[in-house]
C-alpha cells in the first residue's frame, strides 16, 4: 500500500501504510529538529511525520534574502524529499545512497520551488557571474 502524502494547514506529511518501514530525507524536517541535513528518518508501519512546512520554509526564505542571491538559491535543496521502501540508506546503513535502496522516489514541491523562483527573479541577477574555463 506505500505511503500516502497528505498537506494541512502549510504542512506536508508522508504516512507509512505499508508493512514496512519508510525512510525519508527531509532537510526542511531536519533543520526543525536540529539534525543534519542529510539525516534519513525511519517510519515504521502506521506512522507518520510531517516532512515540510511552509511556515518554517517562509522564516528561511525570508532570512536568505537579506544574505543574497546564493542563500536564497540554496533553498532550493529543502524542496526536495527522499523516500525509499522497505530499505533505508545513509551513514548508519550499508547504503551510502538512495539511489543503492531497491525502490525509492524524490518529491519536488512545486508551490515552494515557485515562490523561491519569484523571490529570485525579483533579486535580480547573482553577484557572481557563471563562466568555464576549460
Amino acid at each position: 500500500r506505500g505511503v500516502r502524502l497528505y498537506y494541512i494547514g502549510g504542512e506536508v506529511f508522508a504516512e507509512c501504510l505499508s508493512d514496512s518501514s519508510l525512510f525519508v530525507q527531509s532537510p526542511n524536517c531536519n533543520q526543525q529538529y536540529g539534525w543534519h541535513p542529510a539525516t534519513v528518518c525511519k517510519i515504521p508501519p502506521g506512522c507518520n511525520l510531517k516532512i515540510f512546512n511552509n511556515e518554517q520554509f517562509a522564516a528561511l526564505l525570508s532570512q536568505s534574502v537579506n544574505q543574497g542571491f546564493e542563500a536564497v538559491y540554496a533553498l532550493a535543496r529543502m524542496c526536495s524529499i527522499r523516500i525509499s521502501f522497505v530499505k533505508g540508506w545513509g551513514e548508519e546503513y550499508r547504503r551510502k545512497t538512495v539511489t543503492s535502496t531497491p525502490c525509492w522516489i524524490e518529491l519536488h514541491l512545486n508551490g515552494p520551488l515557485q515562490w523561491l523562483d519569484k523571490v529570485l527573479q525579483q533579486m535580480g541577477s547573482p553577484a557572481l557571474k557563471c563562466g568555464s574555463n576549460t
